[in-house]
């Protein structure tokens, strides 16, 4: 990090120097052209900590686009988390996005009243239980070995009541939009505590072949409103050495054995 921070220095005294500015941005490609994003955005804090004015480190971003093929940085920044994010994460943070936008929608049907529209839409949020099996049923037990109870067990009993309020309303149709508002309302605390507590707290403490263990078995509880969700190909060649399949199952009985 400090030599980062030094070679950043040292072009932003060439840009206040009046060198010419391709000439810099050559070099700055040369230097960095292998380094993520994060690192440099690191080294960049690491200056302006250091006492360089921050209008001084901005003179940088002209460096930058010509890392980023067109891309801004905020773009590039993205993709880089989504690659160092486990790829579970990754999926259960998707979802919450499109959880997210259908609470939105959800609301903008509730100011207009519209009774079928608020139906189809609350039909829709039964998906939501697909990505609460994930988080439960892949993450939880993890957790609960590492010794870590506590938010798994609030989670859980709230996100069956989330999914029973659901129902209910669905049930009986009584659309009333307090009630509805309310359930949303949960619904976006528990993608608050999700995001800022469970999966931090898995990201910490599941280990790399843990989410290889997880990637086997995500296709059993299905994406909530996820299309053409990208395969992990390490999570893949993981799975044809390690996860089980129906042919290699075999019952043992007192008289010999059966496939399942």
């Amino acid at each position: 990090m400090e030599d980062k921070t030094k070679a950043l220095y040292s072009m932003i005294k060439r840009l206040q120097d009046g060198e010419d500015l391709q000439a810099v941005r050559q070099d700055f490609v040369d230097q960095f052209q292998s380094v993520s994003v994060h690192d440099i955005i690191d080294a960049e804090k690491q200056l302006i900590a250091k006492g360089t004015a921050v209008q001084e480190v901005q003179r940088l971003c002209d460096l930058h686009s010509a890392l980023f093929h067109g891309k801004t940085e905020a773009e590039v920044y993205r993709e880089e988390e989504r690659v160092r994010t486990p790829y579970l994460i990754q999926i259960l943070k998707d979802e919450n996005l499109e959880l997210l936008k259908r609470i939105k929608a959800l609301n903008n049907a509730l100011e207009l009243d519209k009774s079928e529209e608020i139906e189809k839409k609350l039909l829709d949020l039964k998906q939501l239980k697909k990505h609460y099996g994930k988080k439960e049923e892949l993450i939880m037990p993890y957790l609960y070995a590492a010794g870590i109870e506590g938010p798994s067990q609030v989670m859980w009993g709230v996100d069956d009541e989330i999914l029973k309020e659901l129902s209910k309303i669905l049930r009986t149709k009584a659309f009333d939009p307090h009630t509805i508002q309310a359930l949303l309302d949960r619904m976006k605390e528990m993608v608050f505590k999700e995001e800022k507590i469970l999966f931090p707290l898995a990201i910490d403490h599941m280990k790399p072949e843990d989410w290889l263990e997880t990637y086997a078995d995500i296709q059993e509880f299905g994406y909530a409103w996820l299309e053409d969700v990208p395969v992990w190909e390490q999570g893949e060649e993981w799975k044809k050495e390690h996860a089980y399949t129906p042919e290699s199952i075999k019952i043992s009985l007192p008289n010999g054995e059966l496939s399942l």
